[in-house]
């Protein structure tokens, strides 16, 4: 399992990367600012960009599962993402 940190513009995110079967994944934890712990806010998954006008995909992330973004995102975009989702519930 690898671990990728982003701590830049007021996010501290911790991503845990898994593979299971063929999906990869991360859990994705948070840490609200002036607290010592993380929360588990759920996970993103890699998945491919729909090709737009070229035969060719790029590997993107999101935070629906099985959901295909029209533009690339890098981990720490869609972890943003199911940020701003995790904290309208």
């Amino acid at each position: 399992m690898r671990t990728r940190k982003y701590n830049k513009n007021g996010f501290d995110i911790i991503a845990n990367l898994k593979r299971i079967d063929d999906q990869i994944m991360a859990d994705i934890l948070y840490k609200p600012y002036g607290e010592a712990d993380y929360i588990e806010i759920g996970t993103i998954y890699e998945n491919d960009t729909a090709p737009c006008g070229t035969t060719r995909s790029t590997a993107s992330w999101t935070h629906e599962k099985c959901g295909s973004t029209m533009w690339k995102q890098r981990w720490h975009d869609a972890a943003i993402k199911l940020y701003s989702e995790w904290r309208k519930q």
